[in-house]
């Protein structure tokens, strides 16, 4: 294994066959930056001047060898664009996501919202810190399948919209260097990788910024409410009128 490449190892040993420009996510529609929109601070926090910061966790069971990872990622957005800034990508136990969480809100102060999917322990985990860090939301997935959900915000991909650090970039400050590259052959991999926690994080957050869904809901001060559902209830309570309406236009 150690001879080959991740590509090869996974076709010819995993039968997870993908093609070299990707399935889903295409390897050419990333775009990479290659200057750093952080700044760090005295104090060991990193600055995102001028950008609305988000969390996107996606959490797993345990921590054994054969279990999924847990991805923590940071992005930056302005405007219509948004920046992977920083990405925990590791096996951890419950207490171990808890501290990451932790650690990475106070890396980047700035984060005004960490999403967290309710799957796997990721309600714990949500049940654990919302009263202690604010800004944490639930993602419920419903019924979308996960290539499903990649498919539904591949157009901002695809439109430039969604930004990557250079290989020098990701790794200039060690506090907050990860493997973008390994990032970049689980998306061109996927749906057939071994693994998917990368791209469910960004699929999260993705659909999240961008408001990606099968329907949309309003706010109301218990929840949510899907609009189909106001729909029906208005087009019910519309329903006399329109019979009427109907009898005086058949009388003429």
């Amino acid at each position: 294994k150690a001879a080959t490449s991740a590509r090869f190892w996974s076709a010819l040993y995993q039968g997870r066959p993908a093609p070299e420009t990707g399935a889903i996510w295409l390897k050419e529609w990333w775009r990479r930056y290659d200057i750093p929109l952080w700044s760090q601070r005295s104090d060991g926090t990193f600055r995102l001047d001028g950008y609305d910061v988000t969390q996107s966790w996606d959490c797993a069971f345990r921590d054994t060898k054969s279990s999924d990872y847990v991805v923590g990622q940071v992005w930056a957005k302005r405007g219509a664009d948004s920046y992977l800034v920083y990405q925990v990508h590791r096996r951890l136990s419950f207490t171990e996501t808890l501290d990451a969480v932790r650690h990475t809100k106070w890396l980047f102060p700035q984060t005004r919202k960490i999403i967290i999917e309710g799957k796997a322990n990721g309600d714990a985990v949500i049940d654990s810190l919302k009263h202690e860090i604010p800004g944490i939301v639930v993602f419920e997935p419903g019924r979308d399948s996960k290539e499903g959900r990649a498919t539904a915000v591949s157009p901002y991909i695809r439109a430039g919209n969604v930004h990557l650090p250079t290989t020098r970039v990701a790794s200039m400050a060690p506090e907050i260097s990860f493997d973008v590259e390994a990032f970049i052959l689980e998306a061109t991999s996927f749906p057939n990788a071994a693994h998917d926690d990368q791209i469910d994080a960004a699929s999260m957050y993705l659909i999240e910024t961008y408001r990606v869904s099968g329907e949309s809901s309003i706010l109301v001060p218990i929840g949510r409410i899907p609009l189909s559902s106001v729909k029906r209830q208005g087009q019910q309570a519309l329903a006399p009128f329109q019979r009427r309406l109907n009898d005086r236009y058949l009388r003429r």
